[in-house]
């Protein structure tokens, strides 16, 4: 529980705090990240002098790269559950570059931990869906997460429409809860049977690479595309895309290969961390993700 609701907890507290130091505080484009390498420093000296828990490791701290593989009965499914997380991921990344931004106007505002409070609502609302979808099962996290986040993008293309702050707020905190709190633990959970425990963290790199490719690749192109089409206009194409993309994902879901649709069985067996999107745990020295119980 700690190892999933950390990271999580992490991503709601950071922006608000982010925001407070840039409005409040000294040299704002330099303190956040000075204080950020003071406590990367505390905790990597910290982690030297840790026992290694991870087996086969000789009770040694190592750093030891791993290869990245996705068994070859299981890509076709990787591939559909690929899109969700890219999906999810490319959502919280953009919302995080664009979202501040659309506060600001809205509220005709420039104060920066209102952009940092908006953040921190999506990263919260996914934090309060984990235990509340965690009891579900197979794809059912990922339907029922699907349907509410597109239930959260109308929401947000209401809110943007309407100039209605508590509309736009109220479409990001269903997003949330959908996308984290659901849809990426999910496909998480889904991808994580794949693989056997002592290849797990081969195949979870891949979801990694997949997820942290999401969160920069299209924020990136969103940040060009304002230059030429507005911040409004921007959001709201993107937003519609995530929706369909969404619902293209859901539809793939029957396409699962047999093997995987036997591994959905297994799946609240198998012992996983559940990230959310933009903060997860990172494999182990064996490769293998912190274990916690996946389901009930």
């Amino acid at each position: 529980m700690v190892n999933t609701t950390a990271p999580v907890l992490g991503a709601a507290v950071g922006p608000l705090i982010g925001g407070m130091l840039v409005q409040y505080g000294p040299a704002p484009t330099v303190l956040s990240y000075l204080l950020l390498l003071a406590v990367f420093a505390v905790a990597g000296a910290v982690l030297v002098f840790l026992p290694e828990t991870a087996p086969n490791a000789g009770g040694r701290f190592q750093l030891k790269p791993r290869r990245i593989s996705i068994p070859a009965p299981a890509r076709r499914s990787f591939a559909v559950l690929a899109l969700t997380v890219a999906t999810v991921w490319a959502f919280g990344g953009t919302f995080q570059a664009l979202g501040p931004s659309l506060v600001a106007d809205l509220l005709h505002s420039q104060n920066h931990l209102l952009g940092g409070a908006v953040v921190a609502v999506l990263a919260a609302a996914g934090a309060i869906g984990q235990p509340v979808f965690g009891r579900l099962t197979g794809r059912q996290p990922v339907v029922a997460g699907g349907v509410i986040l597109v239930l959260g993008v109308i929401g947000l293309l209401a809110g943007m429409a309407t100039s209605s702050v508590p509309v736009f707020i109220g479409g990001i905190a269903i997003l949330g809860l959908g996308s984290g709190g659901a849809v990426f633990m999910g496909a998480f959970r889904l991808m994580a049977a794949l693989a056997d425990p002592e290849h797990r963290g081969e195949l979870l790199a891949a979801v990694y690479i997949v997820a942290y490719l999401g969160l920069s690749l299209p924020a990136i192109g969103a940040g060009i595309a304002v230059r030429y089409f507005g911040l409004y206009a921007t959001m709201s194409v993107f937003a519609v895309v995530v929706a369909v993309l969404m619902v293209v994902s859901m539809a793939g879901l029957p396409l699962l290969s047999h093997r995987h649709r036997s591994a959905e069985s297994l799946a609240r067996d198998v012992p996983v961390a559940v990230p959310h999107p933009c903060c997860p745990p990172h494999p182990d020295a064996t490769g293998v993700s912190p274990k916690v119980p996946v389901g009930v």
